[in-house]
């Protein structure tokens, strides 16, 4: 037709990159994991709130009755249990759902926040604890996700658009679509050179984009076509913008790429027109969108292909490969109800299909494990992840086929369960890997490195994970390049990892080493949040005779000294550690006054005190006591005394060590009658209780 526009288009780089694998996609991104920001006192975290979505139980009576209709599942925990579904056949129809597995079941460890954290502060006040932590302040370097508004259309819009379109027009669109489709579906070929611009132009240029609002559209997508063959076109648009981002020019920008992404995610959750598409189809379309975690139309259409796995009749046609594909996308999107019940799902069905579970290879499994990990407390999840660290514990060939990203994928996941024996195997056994193997060591990328030494310290009491910390203390140590390359996350990470070996003398020259890179730089402690800061602190703590560690701290003080918004965002467990941090060097002014500071939000918050557990009164009254002449010392341990002197049941869970702590730090005000109080109701309890007094 001599109207239609075709774009101006490299037509050699139009046929997409098959062999650029989705394993290969999966591990040339470097996903990584978030690791856990260390916590000194290994306690649990709040459980987590999910964002009910609308198919979820609690959003709509359909999604209730459908859930009220489902059975119970039974969560395997032991060995025996393990081993039984090896023996269980394909997964049965009522297993379509798992039965109130949306009901919030994660703990979240805190992770870092984006930059302008501080604007937030006072709308997450401590109390924050009782809930989850806003994504964005949990994770690294990352723009919260947010829709770009001008792209905002809906089902009816295409409709309307195309509805509305001149003959000629609709001529030309149907030109346009088959032109598409055809190029679409060349056949298979390495590109020579990736073409963004068609990228761009197959949304921008067509007759449909310049009738609909956000002026944008994919005519290759079309209702009257089967859902299936629209999933094929839109994985293949999506693999083609893929490799465009690679190799942009032209005159385009990563953000228009985005633009086309985020408009191929909205087709596939706005419309009908993917319903009853494969999961297998889908998978690779989830696999792609999931690059984009940071795009909410990506992370609602995965959540959207979530929902297809949800309502599924069968998963018997989805191979371990393809599990994966999925179980990797739904881990971006770990606030979604809808992700946690398609993973749980999944992880049944992995647990009952030996075939499927057999054909894992040792990236696989790094990726189940790390996707498992994002919900450590759904029973499915675990029993699943359980079964994996068995495999990885008893098989050393798939211990040594994996890469340094899976290992440190997997050791990241282990560490969301230390305390299970199945998990604390296979990290020693991977953890022998990585004192044996030097190059193993040295091909781990900085955040990759950062998440291994996090995760190793949960089992700081084992030989194997002793040494593989030694062994990455030494590198950290030699390697400048590799300590300047950690963001702020991965040096607070790092830090409190090695202090868990304070007398190790590669851990310790580690740690100098980085403390001097926070001594120095101020952007690097700008940029902690409140509890890196806090790790940071108490890490530091370990090692209070340094002029290193001793630096950095106070640097840190003089900016909670200055920053009252960053005091304020420290939840109770937080002004806890920060200050029994602060109270190893006493003498310190900066030190000093950020302890005052600390001590003057104890003194007139009540809520903050009474948040205080009983660890927490010991170490903060033991803290307070390093600064018996200060006002603001004195009346927060004051204040913290009469709650010791008028709760039986806080005194009776003090153990023996707090006990002696509390008294000693009391003694320091024996004038003051809170703390007099204090201390004759714990010397009553002392006098009392004959095992007690064994205890000291």
């Amino acid at each position: 037709m001599a109207g239609m526009r075709i774009p101006n288009v490299n037509l050699n780089a139009l046929s997409t990159n098959r062999s650029f694998s989705e394993e290969d996609q999966l591990k040339r991104t470097g996903d990584q994991p978030e690791a856990s920001t260390g916590n000194s006192c290994n306690e649990r975290q709040p459980a987590k709130r999910r964002r009910v979505e609308q198919d979820e139980p609690g959003a709509g009576g359909r999604a209730r009755d459908r859930d009220a209709r489902q059975q119970p599942t039974i969560h395997a925990h032991l060995r025996n249990d393990i081993t039984d579904r090896h023996r269980t056949k394909s997964e049965r129809p009522h297993d379509r759902a798992p039965a109130d597995v949306s009901a919030s079941s994660s703990h979240r460890r805190p992770q870092r926040t984006t930059h302008g954290w501080e604007a937030r502060l006072a709308e997450h006040t401590f109390d924050r604890a009782a809930g989850k932590r806003p994504r964005e302040e949990r994770e690294p370097y990352r723009q919260p996700k947010r829709p770009m508004h001008d792209l905002e259309w809906t089902a009816a819009d295409l409709h309307q658009a195309e509805h509305q379109l001149d003959p000629a027009a609709k001529e030309q669109l149907q030109e346009q679509r088959e032109q598409y489709r055809k190029w679409l579906s060349a056949p298979s070929r390495v590109p020579q050179n990736h073409n963004a611009r068609f990228c761009v132009s197959v949304a921008k240029e067509n007759a449909l984009a310049r009738h609909i609002g956000c002026g944008l559209a994919l005519p290759f997508l079309d209702e009257s076509v089967n859902a299936q063959t629209n999933a094929q076109w839109l994985d293949k648009y999506l693999l083609m913008i893929a490799s465009a981002r690679r190799a942009t020019g032209a005159g385009v920008t990563h953000s228009e790429l985005d633009r086309c992404t985020e408009v191929a995610a909205q087709y596939l959750c706005k419309t009908k027109w993917f319903d009853g598409a494969s999961l297998t189809q889908l998978a690779h379309v989830g696999n792609k969108l999931s690059k984009h975690p940071n795009q909410q139309a990506c992370m609602d259409a995965i959540a959207w292909i979530a929902g297809q796995l949800n309502q599924a009749d069968d998963l018997s046609g989805l191979d371990g490969r393809h599990s994966v594909l999925l179980l990797n996308a739904f881990a971006k999107n770990f606030n979604s109800g809808r992700c946690e019940r398609a993973v749980a799902r999944l992880a049944r069905h992995l647990q009952r299909n030996h075939s499927a579970r057999s054909s894992l290879d040792a990236q696989h499994i790094g990726l189940a494990l790390n996707a498992f990990s994002k919900w450590p407390d759904n029973p499915d999840c675990q029993s699943m992840a359980y079964l994996l660290a068995d495999m990885l514990a008893s098989n050393r060939r798939l211990r040594h086929a994996m890469d340094g990203q899976s290992v440190a994928n997997a050791l990241n996941a282990l560490s969301k369960w230390p305390d299970t024996p199945h998990c604390a195997d296979a990290a020693n056994a991977l953890a022998l890997r990585l004192t044996n193997d030097r190059n193993l060591r040295y091909v781990l990328k900085p955040q990759e490195f950062g998440n291994t030494l996090n995760a190793l310290s949960k089992w700081p009491d084992t030989p194997d994970c002793t040494a593989a910390v030694k062994a990455l203390a030494s590198r950290l140590a030699d390697e400048r390049g590799l300590r300047s390359a950690l963001d702020p996350q991965g040096v607070a990470n790092a830090l409190n990892a090695l202090s868990k070996w304070p007398d190790t003398p590669d851990c310790k020259d580690a740690a100098y080493a980085l403390a001097s890179r926070l001594a120095d730089e101020r952007g690097l402690r700008n940029a902690l949040n409140p509890q890196e800061l806090t790790n940071a602190l108490n890490a530091l703590s370990k090692w209070p005779d340094t002029p290193d560690c001793k630096n950095a701290a106070n640097a840190l003080a003089s900016r909670l000294i200055d920053n009252r918004d960053l005091r304020n965002a420290l939840n109770p467990q937080g002004v806890a550690n920060v200050l029994n941090a602060l109270s190893k060097w006493p003498n310190t002014p900066d030190c000093k006054n950020a302890a005052n500071a600390l001590a003057g939000r104890l003194e007139v918050e009540s809520q903050l005190r009474n948040a205080l557990d009983p660890q927490h009164i010991t170490k903060t009254l033991n803290a307070l006591s390093k600064w018996p002449d200060t006002p603001d010392c004195a009346d927060a341990a004051n204040a913290l005394a009469s709650r010791l002197a008028n709760e039986r049941s806080l005194r009776n869970a003090l153990d023996p060590q707090g006990v002696a702590n509390a008294l000693n730090a009391l003694s320091k005000w024996p004038d003051t009658p809170d703390c007099a109080d204090a201390a004759n109701t714990l010397a009553s309890r002392l006098a009392n209780d004959h095992e007690l007094r064994n205890a000291l």
